[in-house]
């Protein structure tokens, strides 16, 4: 039978060290007998050890070693599909990565898409240029990273975390799935919906022309936004007095909607 371990990683003394799980009085994992850490699963094959990364939570591990057994079994027993299992396979060094990921970023998804991707991906590639592959990359290591975003390169806090969805995703592709959920992240700010004025809301339709002032006399919902950073306009209704720019009543509407500063 195939035999599968779960191993802890745990920092000591600013080293990372890896320690086997130690087991109570009867028999079973005692999972809170060691300091916090990251779990890995460790088996043998062809005399050579190999290891992978099993998550920073009890569950996410003994589902990994229960996979990686069955798959060691499926090897043993001959059974097709199973014949390079428990074989690790080398990954490409980081830059490699990012490089064939940001080809099928740029295949796959709009321009604009694309760039954000590249920004980012490039970023975070100079950021870890001394790692020789990304599981050398640790949740400490992305935790710096993200400090160095917001203290070096004075990045506020949404696009922090726009950055971390993009991080995580290229990540995930290769094998690193849940790395980024136990990062300290900043919240995400939402920014305050503008209310304009009785007397600027008058000086707006004031400026408008006669055609805009009756458009504007329908629901607003109907009018398409100025751009994707303008948020959804809420349906109210404006009622204007006469052409002649006399605003009877108006509530919350950006002149930005209608392309004027």
């Amino acid at each position: 039978m195939s035999r599968v371990n779960i191993v802890k990683r745990i920092k000591i003394g600013g080293r990372w060290k890896m320690f086997s799980i130690p087991r109570n009085a009867k028999g079973n994992y005692d999972w809170n007998a060691s300091a916090d850490g990251r779990y890995y699963v460790e088996w043998y094959v062809g005399g050579t050890r190999r290891r992978v990364s099993a998550g920073v939570t009890a569950a996410q591990a003994l589902e990994v070693q229960r996979r990686k057994h069955h798959e060691l079994e499926g090897r043993n027993l001959g059974i097709p599909g199973f014949e390079t299992a428990g074989e690790t396979v080398k990954k490409p060094a980081l830059h490699v990565a990012i490089t064939k990921y940001l080809e099928q970023i740029e295949a796959l998804k709009k321009p604009n898409t694309h760039r954000k991707y590249e920004a980012v991906l490039n970023r975070f590639g100079e950021f870890f240029r001394e790692c020789s592959s990304i599981d050398a990359i640790s949740g400490d290591d992305l935790t710096r990273f993200v400090v160095t975003l917001k203290k070096d390169h004075g990045l506020g806090s949404n696009t922090i975390l726009h950055n971390a969805v993009i991080v995580a995703q290229f990540l995930k592709r290769h094998g690193r799935s849940g790395i980024t959920k136990e990062l300290p992240l900043p919240e995400r700010i939402t920014p305050l919906v503008k209310i304009y004025r009785h007397d600027e809301l008058a000086r707006f339709f004031a400026a408008c022309s006669d055609t805009e002032r009756a458009l504007f006399a329908v629901s607003v919902d109907r009018f398409p936004r100025a751009g994707s950073d303008v948020p959804a306009l809420e349906r109210c209704e404006l009622r204007v007095a006469h052409c002649s720019g006399d605003l009877e009543t108006g509530t919350g509407i950006l002149p930005e909607a209608m392309g004027r500063p």
